[in-house]
């Protein structure tokens, strides 16, 4: 044993001692080194600078080889240096290499970088990992309502350095997902930014924009496709609706003339028209009824019926005197229908004649009858008189352009009544009434029957017997009434346009006081202004006459009042038949009108106006005032 260990460290020895003597093969130089600048990069943003040591080399440049566990052929890296230091940047792809600067990778894949060293011979290697950074996505809000603003969404991936990526949007109610494409945000590298608009309505043609209903939560999904197995990034948000409201324009409709108007506010819809459904106690099948708008908000119209629907968009049967119709509106953001009501409401009848007062046989009444529950072509109207005591029918027939107006005539004799012509006495008063089925109510209107109408006196105008011819002792006097001392009006009586278009007539023009009044009145003396008064009381039966014309004065007031004024009473110049149109009206009314509150015996004004509503500036225009005794 011992001789075989000294034979073996002999030799070990004796080859030592040859080898001091030269006998090595090994090229001389310097080993090269690679080395590089992280072991780990992480996504396609991440450089790694690769260095080659190897004091032998003296070129500007050397190549080292590239490769990854997906890309076996690789790349050349050209370094750049001097001094035997050469570097260069290597960077990473998810989608494919680029020669000389960029290799493919994959998730956790390694990296090789090879060097052939020349002497002393052999392969320098390097290896590095690749991993894929982070996926993100964010939302600007956590809760979101209404369809006026877009969700914006951001997706951070520093895999990829493509300028666009797509992420799926989703809902509780929409699963199926919509695809958005979002651009890559110019001033960071692997964010990319998009929006994406909702709606309750179908999507097929509108570009990034998601169905939703109220409550659903809405997901976003980003996926890296580039790297397989990479767990998806999503968030999530809330999405409401904002509430809708459906309602009618007024709280009541009455009759058949107007239409209904519908109005719709829903901010959850974009559409130029929205339909809502009307149902009527009459019809309870209803009719639909499209309504237009913009920006949410949908109005239209519909007619109404006492006989049947006629639909969609036209007219709701009702029934008299009185339909509550259910209007719903079906908001595709919500589950529940959205609901309102209408009311219509029979109006009451109103019967209106021609004149306050008629005279002798020859005239006829004119009788026009508003009736707007009814669809009959004629109604009838009794029409009697007080002292007579007689009745008889009218019938009056629907106008055509409005068939809820009806009119009709009749005349007076002073005999026996006939089938048109009802039996007066002097001084009568004659009386036309209806009987409404519907509302279970008689509307009537009265005139007063003189048999001869002759002038008692005038106060202004051409062709009638003065006051103060018929008595000396009336100085009559037209005053303009005053406020805080200041005349409240103008008066003008150069005008020669009076009503037969020849005779002056008296133009009356408010001023700026506030109101504006003015009549004529007997006084003590011819302009002295104190009022005085003479006995009326043989008058009572006398008419008060008064032609008026104005564009700007819409309505006056008119009075006859005694000199202790104990009482006023107003008569409206529109309740008898004035319309501020610039044409004459001929206005006739009772003096019993004002019996009630005016002492006949003690009458000091025989017209007084008061110009209301009072507009500074406007002008009435009166002609031929006078009365008129019955004989």
């Amino acid at each position: 044993m011992k001789k075989l260990l000294f034979t073996v460290l002999g030799v070990s020895a004796l080859f030592a001692a040859m080898c001091l003597n030269g006998c090595s093969t090994e090229p001389k130089g310097t080993e090269g080194r690679i080395t590089v600048s992280d072991t780990l990069p992480v996504g396609t943003a991440s450089v790694d600078t690769i260095t080659l040591k190897d004091a032998d080399l003296t070129a500007d440049t050397q190549s080292v080889k590239v490769t990854s566990g997906v890309d076996n052929t690789g790349i050349y890296l050209v370094l750049s240096g001097k001094n035997g230091i050469y570097k260069g940047v290597l960077s990473f792809s998810t989608a494919a290499s680029t020669p000389n600067s960029t290799i493919l990778v994959n998730q956790n894949g390694t990296v090789t970088v090879t060097y052939k060293d020349a002497k002393p011979a052999g392969t320098r290697t390097e290896i590095l990992i690749w991993k894929a950074g982070t996926l993100g996505v964010a939302l600007d809000k956590s809760s979101y309502q209404g369809v006026s603003t877009p969700m914006i969404i951001t997706v951070t991936d520093t895999n990829v350095a493509s300028q666009t990526v797509s992420v799926n949007v989703s809902t509780t109610t929409f699963t199926t997902p919509v695809q958005v494409i979002l651009a890559m945000d110019a001033t960071k590298y692997g964010v990319y930014t998009g929006s994406v608009y909702f709606t309750v309505g179908n999507t097929a043609t509108i570009k990034d924009t998601i169905r939703v209903k109220d409550q659903d939560n809405v997901t976003v999904s980003y996926s890296c496709a580039l790297i397989p197995g990479l767990a998806a990034a999503t968030a999530s948000a809330k999405w409401a609706a904002l509430a809708s409201s459906v309602a009618p324009g007024a709280a009541t409709y009455t009759g058949l003339a107007n239409k209904m108007v519908i109005n719709v506010t829903d901010s959850n819809v974009t559409t130029p028209t929205v339909t809502v459904h009307l149902k009527s106690q009459k019809d309870p099948t209803g009719i639909d009824v499209v309504l237009n708008g913009s920006a949410g908000s949908y109005t239209g119209q519909v007619g109404v019926s006492l006989t049947q629907s006629s639909g969609p968009n036209s007219v709701i049967a009702v029934q008299a005197p009185a339909d509550t119709m259910a209007v719903s509106y079906t908001d595709p953001a919500v589950a529940n229908p959205v609901l309102g009501a209408v009311v219509w409401a029979a109006g009451s009848v109103t019967i209106a004649l021609d004149s306050a007062a008629y005279h002798g046989t020859a005239e006829q009444m004119a009788i026009s009858l508003t009736n707007d529950h009814t669809t009959a072509a004629s109604l009838v109207v009794n029409v009697s008189s007080t002292k007579a005591g007689d009745t008889i029918p009218i019938t009056l027939n629907a106008v055509t352009a409005t068939p809820w107006v009806f009119t009709g005539a009749a005349g007076f004799s002073l005999g026996a009544k006939t089938a048109t012509a009802v039996g007066v006495k002097d001084s009568d008063v004659v009386t036309v009434s209806y009987a409404d089925p519907v509302l279970n109510e008689t509307k009537s209107a009265s005139a007063n029957w003189f048999s001869t109408q002759v002038p008692a006196f005038g106060i202004t105008g051409a062709g009638y017997t003065s006051a103060t011819a018929l008595n000396p002792n009336l100085i009559l006097q037209l005053i303009p009434w005053t406020g805080g001392g200041v005349a409240t009006c103008t008066i003008d009586n150069t005008d020669s346009l009076g009503e037969d278009g020849k005779t002056p007539a008296v133009a009356i023009t408010a001023g700026t006081v506030g109101w504006a009044g003015f009549g004529w009145a007997a006084v003590a003396s011819a302009g002295s202004g104190t009022l005085a008064s003479i006995d009326m009381t043989t008058y009572a039966a006398c008419t008060l006459h008064v032609s008026a014309k104005s564009t700007t004065a819409t309505d006056f007031s008119m009075l006859v009042e005694n000199l202790n004024k104990t009482g006023q009473t107003w008569v409206t110049a529109s309740s008898v038949g004035f319309v501020a149109d610039g044409n004459w009206h001929d206005l006739a009314i009772p003096l019993s009108a004002w019996s009630a509150t005016c002492d006949l015996s003690n009458v000091d004004y025989f017209l007084g106006v008061s110009m209301a509503p009072y507009v500074a500036g406007e002008t009435l225009v009166l002609d031929n005032v006078y009365w008129t005794l019955p004989q």
